[in-house]
């Protein structure tokens, strides 16, 4: 039997508001207003892809991703799934197991959250993606990436993760989950210690990546370049 409360939400539905503007009214089909969706330069992933990004890490997009990692608005993680997982289904990306990159345990005192991990968790419960746990840690509390060079994040991530349960990861294509690609120096670091623990593949996806401008890195933007800048 519905509830007064169903009956209310089935003559007059809740009108839900575009969760990264917070001001356009959402259709029933929407995720995000038509606006805000006009403003983030998406992205397709190429064929035989090893690193695959939802969008540009610029304007909005860019915004939003800071706004949810750094001020604690976790509530963003619901639509930035929901995203996240319609890209994956568009490009048939759903036959791996999610891993999301671990933070270090300071870290995460300090900001209250892995973002990735909540990332997962929201692509699971849209379309099911199985989840890695305690398979991979980040063993050194390393610097912050963002006013290092590239060089330097390098030898920033040089020996940071530790597979602890090799059982988990042995013989799984694996989906490497983290919010932003610009150097690679993070997730190629996480992705080089679990093929060394036998992970069958592996491959990076994240919800940004940064614009670049020469051959060095091949990725999924279809254009012929090939650099962060």
């Amino acid at each position: 039997m519905l509830s007064w409360q169903d009956w209310l939400n089935f003559f007059f539905p809740l009108i839900e508001k575009c969760s990264f503007c917070e001001q356009n009214k959402l259709s029933k089909q929407e995720i995000i207003c038509s606006s805000c969706r006009a403003k983030i330069e998406f992205l397709t992933v190429e064929k035989n892809w090893q690193q695959a990004a939802l969008a540009f890490y610029q304007g909005i997009w860019q915004e939003i991703i800071q706004k949810w990692k750094y001020t604690g608005q976790v509530h963003l993680t619901t639509t930035l799934g929901k995203m996240l997982a319609q890209f994956c289904q568009q490009e048939k990306i759903t036959s791996h197991y999610l891993l999301p990159i671990p933070l270090h345990k300071n870290k995460i005192r300090k900001r209250g959250f892995n973002q990735t991990f909540l990332l997962a968790q929201a692509l699971n419960s849209e379309i099911g993606m199985p989840i890695l746990t305690q398979a991979l840690i980040r063993q050194k509390d390393t610097l912050s990436q963002v006013s290092l060079s590239k060089k330097e994040r390098k030898k920033n991530m040089l020996d940071a993760f530790l597979v602890i349960k090799q059982q988990k990861i042995a013989g799984k294509n694996i989906i490497l989950l983290d919010d932003v690609y610009t150097t690679g120096a993070t997730a190629q670091s996480a992705q080089k210690v679990l093929l060394l623990a036998g992970a069958k593949s592996v491959k990076i996806l994240t919800l940004a990546r940064g614009k670049f401008t020469t051959k060095e890195n091949k990725i999924n933007s279809g254009k012929g370049e090939e650099r962060w800048s």
